[in-house]
């Protein structure tokens, strides 16, 4: 009789409009293995992100996965009612290039689209001028990202290009970079308390309308902007969330999980839990490590995703990334994907690597999915 009932009720809810689950779109397969994070050019306002795969070409196939197309906000919507996507249609067309080359190790896409200092124009000035700050020794504006008008910009902007893209088999995941200001990552703000500039941030911040109850918020419906992207896993960058309403920055660990617990209540099998600082356990004892933030995600479980430290950051533990032990820290932490860091003027990356301890690390990850 309870068997009864309940094929009852899922009949009665089909009926009102409620989809059951033989009604949802596949999910696309998330990216499991080695995945390259892309050269970056986002805190270069005249010039876009390089995607190119000169840096994957140079090695032999099969060792990446994925790849992430690193694009700009103001390059897809420079106006309201205008979405230009030629940036990332280029992007994927190279993919695609690739993959026709190399139809045994096709490589899959992460889509990560920067606001922030990257946001357009008119984005920046929703209700009020655009708030100036200093980061990394740098003069930018962003907008009032924990604003209502700011969000629901951000929230149509991503329906539009879900309606494009969403079908797109290529494109497997999409960063959740909702309420980030100064990088990437949500959680991110310049409010480290230690440099002038910063905390003078915070007061430029707090006079433009911030207060934490609004970034907490902001950072809970996140997963709402996402809806779109029904088919497509969402990679969430985490940790770290600061309160600054007394004019400094204090940690509160309680708000990381409530966030990360919403995300995954939202979206469910699609949300993947991420951190942009994967250093090894002992070298990321800094204030600027996963740190607190590994235990929750291991807490949480997979789906799982990282991204490696700036192998020359310095707050590493030893003034260099140690790759190895980062690799086998996440994969201890559960993770099926991590995103490695590239070329950069400090470091050569992933190409200082040798191919074997690549594919080493790739098929580790990729045992580590179907544990």
């Amino acid at each position: 009789m309870k068997n009864i009932g309940l094929v009852a009720l899922i009949l009665s809810l089909v009926a009102l409009g409620f989809p059951s689950n033989a009604q949802q779109p596949a999910l696309k397969a998330q990216i499991h293995g080695l995945m390259n994070r892309g050269r970056l050019a986002v805190d270069k306002p005249d010039q876009p992100p390089n995607n190119s795969l000169d840096e994957i070409e140079a090695l032999p196939s099969g060792i990446f996965d994925g790849v992430t197309i690193n694009l700009k906000w103001v390059q897809l919507q420079p106006t309201p009612d205008r979405l230009d996507t030629a940036s990332l249609d280029s992007a994927l067309a190279e993919v695609r290039s690739y993959n026709r080359q190399h139809s045994q190790t096709p490589l899959a896409v992460k889509l990560r689209i920067w606001q922030g200092a990257d946001s357009p124009d008119w984005v920046k000035n929703l209700g009020a001028p655009a708030v100036a700050i200093v980061h990394k020794d740098r003069a930018i504006t962003i907008g009032r990202f924990w604003s209502p008008e700011y969000r629901q910009a951000w929230r149509a902007f991503q329906l539009k290009l879900s309606e494009k893209y969403d079908a797109e088999p290529l494109i497997r995941e999409v960063t959740n970079t909702s309420c980030s200001s100064v990088t990437d990552e949500p959680f991110v703000m310049n409010v480290s308390n230690k440099k002038e500039k910063e905390i003078e941030a915070v007061e430029h911040l707090m006079k433009a309308g911030f207060t934490d109850a609004a970034y907490r918020d902001c950072l809970m419906q996140s997963a709402n902007d996402y809806t779109g992207w029904r088919t497509t896993s969402i990679d969430f960058p985490v940790g770290g969330y600061r309160r600054i309403d007394n004019g400094k920055a204090e940690h509160d660990r309680r708000v990381d999980f409530e966030v990360m617990s919403a995300f995954r209540q939202a979206l469910g099998a699609r949300a993947i839990l991420s951190n942009h600082a994967l250093a090894s356990k002992e070298q990321s004892l800094g204030p600027r490590g996963i740190g607190e933030t590994a235990d929750l995600i291991k807490q949480l479980g997979p789906p799982i995703e990282f991204q490696t430290a700036n192998p020359k950051a310095e707050w590493l533990q030893g003034g260099a990334l140690d790759w190895d032990s980062t690799i086998r820290y996440g994969i201890f932490l559960g993770a099926s994907a991590i995103e490695l860091w590239d070329e950069s003027k400090k470091d050569r990356g992933f190409l200082d690597i040798a191919p074997e301890k690549l594919r080493e690390w790739s098929a580790a990850l990729k045992q580590n999915s179907r544990q």
